[in-house]
């Protein structure tokens, strides 16, 4: 029994008369039970514009870029030292080729930490690839322009530990593909306008990675596509806004324990009879497997505030993932409880 003033335990041999700490339990109590319900996020109608035409003095003109080993990285021109307190930088560059039917910038076989950084880079529709990394871990791809490129804008195979961040990409036939074992991934809060095919695709194997605050529009096919390989993957607090709905969805998923939730589908705005921006009715994924969002969103995502993530998330240098809430409410109410317990015998052993 749980009173103000009072906190009895279950078993009724003790009680507290201290009324600020049976305040401070109940408050803890509560809300180490209520915090899977709490939901604050910023709403927004509005559709970011995008401009894929860029001045050409805001970039340095660079070739293409290959590298395949660690070496290769120490023996460029790049700075930095590949370590994650000083990675290799690559930086304010315009990567723009034609008759080119290679990758713009492909990095292989690598385990130094290095950024790829606000580059320009256009395939005029006859490159194969924009960013594409192989067998790689400790790679940042962050704040480029990707654009025009035949295959896929940004490609992660083999590839793990790495983060995908504010990238903005467009007309390309596929914007981030994961495959072959590409696991422990995080795609954050990139634009993806326009591709020709799917928006992005999880397949061969890739496993654990987390899909966060994504906007996802115009896709020609689905705009999220995980194959039956590849399972435990995250993908919450994403917008996705006319894409084409095959099987009528904007999502396919035939993998194992993928979650969705918490999403924004644009095919999919009511009913919210209780008006807590939540569609009363989950939103069905496409696939082999029967998947939903169980929490759709009324509105897109913009600058949100999001309590109790599935996936987390991300702290400012966009490396780690927060301590769940409901973890350390529960920690601090075992601890609190315990500190209690004790004062209480030592009191009863001092009267007695």
């Amino acid at each position: 029994m749980v009173e103000i003033g009072y906190v009895k335990l279950p078993t009724g041999f003790f009680m507290f008369k201290s009324s600020w700490l049976g305040v401070t339990l109940t408050v803890l109590l509560v809300a180490s039970t209520c915090w899977g319900d709490t939901l604050e996020v910023t709403l927004t109608n509005s559709h970011p514009s995008v401009d894929f035409q860029v001045k050409s003095f805001s970039y340095v003109p660079h070739q293409p870029i290959s590298l395949n080993s660690n070496e290769d990285f120490a023996n460029s021109d790049f700075p930095g030292s590949g370590t994650s307190d000083d990675p290799y930088i690559i930086e304010g560059l315009n990567i723009t080729v034609s008759n080119y039917n290679e990758d713009l910038i492909s990095i292989v076989g690598t385990r130094a930490h290095f950024i790829l950084r606000n580059n320009y880079i256009n395939g005029l529709s006859t490159a194969w690839g924009g960013i594409v990394l192989t067998n790689v871990e400790n790679a940042k791809i962050e704040n480029n322009i990707i654009t025009k490129v035949d295959s896929q804008a940004v490609a992660l195979y083999q590839s793990q530990h790495s983060i995908v961040v504010n990238n903005t990409i467009g007309y390309s036939s596929n914007a981030i593909r994961l495959e072959n074992s590409a696991n422990y991934n995080i795609i954050v809060n990139n634009t993806l306008l326009n591709t020709l095919m799917e928006g992005i695709i999880i397949e061969g194997a890739s496993h654990n990675n987390s899909f966060i605050s994504n906007y996802i529009s115009h896709c020609f096919s689905f705009a999220f596509m995980i194959d039956n390989t590849s399972g435990n993957n995250t993908v919450n607090w994403n917008s996705f806004l006319a894409n084409q709905r095959i099987s009528g969805s904007q999502a396919t998923d035939s993998g194992s324990n993928n979650l969705f939730s918490y999403n924004h589908w644009d095919d999919w705005t009511s009913p919210d009879t209780n008006y807590d921006g939540i569609v009363d009715v989950p939103y069905q994924i496409a696939g082999y497997v029967i998947n939903l969002d169980r929490f759709p969103l009324v509105e897109p995502i913009q600058n949100s505030q999001i309590l109790n993530s599935p996936s987390g998330i991300i702290n400012d240098d966009l490396l780690l993932f927060p301590v769940d809430g409901r973890l350390l409410l529960s920690i601090l109410f075992l601890l609190t409880f315990i500190g209690l317990l004790g004062v209480s015998i030592r009191k009863q052993r001092l009267v007695d």
